[in-house]
């Protein structure tokens, strides 16, 4: 009965390892290829499950028995492993949720980046994997502290959506709890939850970056139907192609940088056989620069 129970647990944990180590991985590549300009929120969330799912077999010991490594492999790459998640964890909820209170969010990454590397120097100088393991639960205690103080004092960008981020951190706290409980003898059990509950929280979290995608193609939406407009509303400020053929013959070529600009055009008559050609580039680009050439074209109109 207790070998079955070995088996059973050592099969879930093998899944929970390569499940974490999978969809890391995919999450960094497909983060990485297309990131857009300073967004690092999908590679820095797979490398923080990343890490944990390298963690997690390496753990297992049927996977360190096939892998055909040196136990020193795995006994160095767990703590290597914690030590640069929580780096990995913080810039991904820079990014998610903003700096958080003066900036707490970054600079916990910046120190936490340094204290990795640090600790990592320390583990391999020393020849103890996880010789700084202690300074590190002090430094996760007080990371997860200024996380809690964040969220209460509403100093992060949430919205409604990220609820069920917050469902998945409890589920995690609960997790937790238990395998204390687990780990003093207190429950009479020896399975442990942390599993279940880092399972629960991506859930929660991807199903919540879903939703925000959802809403953020939305407002994309909105707003390429804007700009469409305002692309039409200024064309039809520019002058027709010809004026006064008789007399001057011309030809115009106009390519705003974006969907609408600030350079800006205009033929004024004078008289009969005299126009004037008014050319404007208003400084920037964009819907502001097109809003002051139209009131340009607005003034030159009432002159």
């Amino acid at each position: 009965m207790a070998e079955t129970q070995t088996l059973t647990a050592e099969i879930v944990e093998i899944a929970y390892g390569t499940i974490l180590f999978s969809t890391g991985l995919a999450l960094v590549v497909l983060g990485v290829a297309f990131r857009s300009a300073r967004s690092y929120e999908v590679p820095a969330f797979g490398a923080a499950i990343l890490l944990h799912g390298i963690r997690a077999l390496g753990d297992i010991e049927a996977v360190r028995l096939a892998s055909g490594l040196p136990d020193a492999v795995f006994d160095y790459s767990g703590p290597i492993c914690l030590y640069f998640v929580s780096a990995a964890a913080y810039i991904f909820l820079e990014q998610y949720w903003g700096s958080g209170l003066w900036n707490s969010f970054r600079r916990i990454w910046q120190f936490h980046l340094v204290f990795a590397v640090v600790a990592t120097a320390v583990d391999l100088y020393t020849a103890a994997p996880g010789h700084s393991m202690e300074p590190y639960g002090v430094l996760v205690v007080v990371y997860r502290v200024v996380l809690v103080v964040n969220l209460v004092t509403g100093s992060l960008k949430t919205r409604p959506e990220d609820v069920y981020v917050l469902y998945g951190f409890g589920i995690v706290v609960l997790c937790t709890i238990h395998d204390v409980l687990v780990t003093a003898g207190v429950l009479e059990w020896t399975a442990r939850a942390r599993p279940l509950g880092v399972l629960a929280f991506m859930a929660g979290l991807g199903y919540s970056i879903l939703l925000r995608a959802r809403a953020n193609q939305r407002q994309l939406g909105t707003l390429s139907t804007q700009l469409r407009t305002a692309r039409q509303i200024q064309q039809s400020l520019l002058p027709p192609e010809s004026v006064h053929p008789s007399t001057c013959r011309h030809a115009v070529r106009y390519i705003p940088m974006d969907a609408v600009g600030g350079d800006f055009y205009d033929f004024v008559p004078i008289d009969e056989h005299r126009f004037a050609v008014l050319v404007a580039d208003v400084t920037g680009h964009g819907i502001p620069a097109a809003l002051i050439a139209s009131m340009l074209k607005t003034a030159a109109a009432a002159h």
